[in-house]
């Protein structure tokens, strides 16, 4: 069957990195809706990456960081391009700015804050700010309050963006804690297009059952992500995109060609 492939391909990639592996979702997904046949899974597979972006907005999760670094000089106060923030960038969760071994804070301002900046050109020395706008271009720009005076190294750490999964080995930026929540939730909404309400009423009444609030896999999901994240505060959920209710219009995969 081509359940056992995805799942060779599982145990065959079980020491990879910390994102949920593309093929593991997609045989979860298929166990949970009975259906591992090919049509299936070509709607599975675009089912995870028309879903894992609104789960990843469900909350406020920190899921994947990625370390980046580049050097500013005396030439400019404004960087972009690929050598500085990827096109998948979501969110800088840490920066700072190296002054030869000396470790400098860097405080990101929003794009209004850096309206009240003198002018950069004429105002030399070592930034202590920055702002991130996007450009045209289709790449972000990092602009500094400051043209350095000096050549410094800048470190970010970087939250990243969820991007479609493609290749079965492909991990997704959501890590393992939240595998579970994550392919039931692909699962949850593939019953619905599918108009399967047997598997639909089953697959919803674990996600947010409000008769049995504790056992619930949505606020065993929102709890996990309040003791994982780095902001200390109440963890809100959009309610419009849970996913607990039933369109009243039903819809096919296969209608998207």
């Amino acid at each position: 069957m081509r359940i056992l492939k995805y799942l060779k391909d599982i145990l065959s990639d079980e020491k990879g990195g910390l994102g949920i592996v593309f093929a593991s979702l997609i045989s979860s997904c298929a166990d949970k809706i009975g259906d591992d046949s090919s049509d299936s899974v070509v709607k599975i597979k675009r089912a995870i990456n028309e879903k894992g972006v609104e789960f990843c907005n469900l909350t406020n999760f920190k899921f994947l960081y990625s370390d980046i670094s580049f050097d500013i000089n005396t030439t400019a106060y404004a960087y972009s391009g690929a050598l500085y923030l990827p096109t998948t960038y979501k969110s800088i969760v840490g920066a700072l700015l190296l002054d030869g071994t000396t470790r400098c804070p860097l405080t990101e301002v929003s794009v209004s804050e850096a309206y009240q900046w003198a002018n950069p050109d004429d105002n030399t020395g070592r930034p202590d700010e920055f702002c991130v706008t996007r450009k045209e271009s289709g790449y972000y720009e990092v602009q500094f309050n400051r043209k350095p005076d000096n050549t410094y190294t800048v470190y970010f750490e970087i939250e990243l963006q969820w991007t479609d999964l493609s290749a079965t080995t492909d991990e997704a930026i959501v890590t393992k804690e939240f595998y579970p929540y994550l392919s039931h939730f692909v699962a949850l909404q593939m019953a619905i297009h599918q108009g399967d309400t047997e598997i639909y009423q089953m697959l919803n009444d674990a996600w947010d059952n409000p008769l049995k609030p504790r056992s619930s896999m949505l606020n065993k999901l929102l709890a996990l992500a309040g003791s994982s994240s780095l902001k200390k505060k109440k963890v809100v959920v959009n309610k419009d995109r849970t996913g607990t209710t039933v369109p009243t219009v039903k819809g096919d995969y296969n209608e998207r060609g």
